[in-house]
């Protein structure tokens, strides 16, 4: 599945209680070495975000360290969320969702009716970001999610936007660096003032409502170390969507696939012999 570039194969919900989470099924261990997995990993991409988990935030830490590690492996993976909506109430389809990014830099007057297939294209290399409310646009020169960037300087300058509805709560903005052997962390991290929830009509012009979405808006310079690595970004909220999610007290959550910091290329690590697909 993985090399077949018609479609797109992943792990839904990897730490869903019950026996349904393959990460628990398998035993995976973040905090363990890349020899400890000997079960098939072969897949495209981890559902690191789903709907059943919107209300159990610690979950979804878990799941998101989960993927974090296993960049730090060496392996390369899409970060996708979805709401996996089974009834009308309580499960609100949308939240999370996955934005994937066809042509970022289209003008809105260019934009057209997306073809299926160029959204698995793009999906498969990781050109997305996952959200329940914010939208983050990450870029490192040309290079944005899903993106290689090759450069042997050290801090990496990156340029980071949070932009977000007026119901949408935006306090925090994290910039997580990882290594290939390494161990990820929180390189830098912003606090972001808060705004009172805003509901109904918006005031004054189109580009004065687009210019108040913004919440955070920064050049950065992002320290990655000598080795190959990755940078990614995570914006939080603090105040509950209960305004437009009702039974549902969740803080708005959104984070990026990463960019992939390339000091000398080299192969991903072999999957491990019992998670090997057969070449086509």
């Amino acid at each position: 599945m993985r090399s077949d570039p018609r479609r797109y194969f992943q792990v839904n919900h990897p730490r869903l209680p019950g026996g349904i989470g393959y990460f628990d099924t398998i035993g995976f261990d973040p905090r363990g070495s890349r020899a400890q997995i000997q079960h098939r990993i072969d897949f495209d991409g981890i559902e690191v975000y789903n709907g059943f988990d919107i209300t159990q935030p610690d979950r979804v830490e878990q799941v998101l360290h989960d993927y974090w590690a296993l960049l730090d492996f060496g392996w390369r993976y899409t970060a996708t969320g979805s709401s996996d909506s089974h009834r009308i109430q309580y499960q609100w389809a949308g939240y999370p969702r996955t934005m994937v990014t066809i042509n970022p830099t289209a003008a809105a007057e260019e934009l057209v009716p997306a073809d299926p297939m160029v959204v698995v294209e793009n999906l498969k290399k990781s050109h997305a970001t996952v959200t329940s409310g914010p939208l983050i646009e990450l870029a490192a020169g040309d290079a944005r999610p899903g993106d290689e960037l090759a450069t042997a300087g050290d801090p990496v300058p990156v340029h980071v936007r949070v932009r977000a509805a007026p119901w949408i709560d935006v306090t925090k903005v994290e910039i997580v660096v990882g290594q290939i052997d390494g161990r990820w962390s929180v390189a830098q991290s912003f606090d972001v003032l808060s705004r009172p929830l805003a509901i109904g009509a918006e005031e004054g012009t189109l580009a004065e409502a687009q210019d108040r979405t913004v919440r955070f808006d920064r050049d950065l310079a992002i320290t990655v170390g000598s080795g190959n690595g990755w940078i990614a970004v995570v914006a939080r909220g603090a105040r509950p969507m209960g305004d437009v999610l009702p039974f549902v007290n969740v803080a708005p959550l959104a984070f990026t696939n990463p960019i992939f910091v390339v000091r000398h290329p080299s192969p991903s690590p072999p999957f491990p012999a019992g998670g090997r697909r057969p070449s086509p």
